[in-house]
């Protein structure tokens, strides 16, 4: 984006335009999508319970994975933004809770796949 920018504006402000552009993704759509994350693992958190075995709504579970792994990628890996704390340590509880819930888990293709995606989330935190 920089370089067609540099194009029609001189290098200050074409970084300029850049850098608000950035800023304005970051503090209007991601910090969202971020919160909407935390959301759903807390729901998971709390409603889980250590002793109990539930039925995993795996769509749920994809589509979270989904997200944090794409925010991971494409914003994180870049330097743009790092997970604060409070997230971090809302994903760990969530891991937890899905590793003790994947141990109960029936279909062995379902319990590979989610076996497979917490090691990937565990290496985010």
């Amino acid at each position: 984006m920089i370089t067609i920018l540099n194009r029609i504006f001189p290098n200050d402000i074409s970084e300029y335009i850049y850098n608000f552009v950035l800023y304005d993704y970051l503090n209007g759509t991601l910090i969202g999508k971020i919160i909407m994350i935390e959301l759903m693992m807390e729901k998971i958190n709390t409603t889980f319970y250590d002793n109990c075995v539930y039925n995993l709504n795996y769509s749920e579970f994809n589509h979270v994975y989904n997200m944090i792994n794409k925010i991971n990628e494409n914003v994180v890996k870049m330097n743009y933004y790092k997970f604060d704390c409070d997230f971090i340590s809302v994903l760990n509880e969530y891991i937890r809770k899905i590793e003790n819930n994947n141990k109960y888990e029936n279909k062995a293709f379902m319990k590979t796949d989610i076996d497979k995606k917490i090691k990937i989330l565990k290496k985010i935190c």
